[in-house]
């Protein structure tokens, strides 16, 4: 039966990954169930945090922190890295997405204070891209930078695609950010050669909005445009809310995140 429930996990891992979102989380919540009724704590902390990050990617901040904050308790419970690692990024993605900038630090602080001495590649590439890309939002340019070469590194090293594309987006806002469009605009291109053949929606409207942020500013309005469009057609036919508002914002006003 425990087979089965990491099954689950790892399907609703998937639909989420294709950028199927309400999919995975119903099929979250199926997984969360069927862990209660057979016992299963531990694979209940690495559901609980990625039922976070789909409930945030929804819109839905309240049950994103109540999964979040039951997926610290479990991990705090079993106090092994790797699970606290991931409690930690899903308290941190759910603050990060509801735009609380300060938590969201706060927590990926916790996260690499905790892995600083590690060399774990699991407790670096399913995270470290997302504590890069909450610094640079907190205007921590600097530290972004290292934390993308770091995740690029883990990426490469565990021949992860998902997760070295995730690294070249966050590099490519890292790069505009240092008034770069060059070297973003590679990066962003590189995030999309990767995110594309993978099927991974979400994550190609992120990129896609992210180039747009880039053309619009750098006076390719045509381009720009025809890029924010086709990000926000990517979260409104998935239902990611707050992506689907930025997107929104940038095609009504030009204001960018």
């Amino acid at each position: 039966m425990a087979r089965v429930a990491w099954s689950e996990f790892c399907r609703v891992q998937a639909l989420h990954g294709q950028g199927e979102i309400a999919l995975a989380y119903a099929a979250a919540l199926q997984a969360l169930a069927m862990c209660e009724r057979i016992g299963e704590g531990r694979l209940a902390t690495w559901v609980e945090p990625l039922a976070a990050q789909i409930a945030a990617d929804l819109g839905d901040d309240a049950a994103a922190r109540s999964h979040a904050e039951r997926g610290w308790a479990l991990a705090q419970a079993l106090n092994q890295l790797v699970l606290s690692a991931w409690a930690l990024n899903g308290l941190g993605r759910a603050a990060m997405l509801r735009d609380d900038i300060d938590a969201a630090l706060e927590w990926y602080e916790r996260y690499l204070a905790l892995v600083r001495d590690t060399e774990n590649a699991i407790a670096w590439n399913l995270i470290v891209a997302r504590a890069a890309e909450t610094y640079l939002h907190a205007g921590r340019i600097d530290e972004a930078a290292r934390l993308t070469e770091r995740a690029m590194t883990f990426a490469e090293f565990g021949n992860a695609p998902h997760y070295r594309a995730l690294a070249h987006r966050v590099q490519g806002q890292v790069f505009l950010a240092r008034g770069q469009p060059d070297d973003a605009l590679r990066s962003f291109d590189a995030a999309l050669a990767e995110f594309e053949p993978l099927g991974s929606r979400l994550e190609v409207g992120r990129v896609l909005y992210h180039r747009a942020v880039l053309r619009i500013g750098h006076g390719e309005q045509a381009a720009g445009r025809a890029d924010a469009n086709r990000a926000h057609d990517v979260f409104t036919a998935v239902g990611a809310v707050h992506d689907r508002a930025l997107a929104e914002r940038l095609l009504d006003t030009g204001d960018q995140r």
